[in-house]
């Protein structure tokens, strides 16, 4: 069994909306049915999502301590 001895949320220190991303999201999403096929921009349009999911607080990243405790 285990126990929980600490949860965190570690989103507040994630460093969204910076230069980079804003410039992804003009320039790289409209275009998205154009750049699709190539990986690289499919990681940048996914980055994308991920960083408007953090922002609006769909995703959170949290820090889970757990301890195990011997059960008899």
């Amino acid at each position: 069994m285990f126990v929980c001895h600490g949860d965190r949320d570690l989103t507040p220190d994630l460093h969204l909306h910076r230069l980079r991303d804003r410039l992804i999201a003009r320039g790289v999403v409209p275009l998205k049915p154009l750049l699709w096929r190539w990986a690289y921009f499919r990681g940048l349009i996914g980055g994308h999502a991920l960083q408007q999911c953090l922002a609006t607080g769909l995703i959170r990243y949290r820090c889970l301590v757990f301890e195990r405790t011997e059960t008899q």
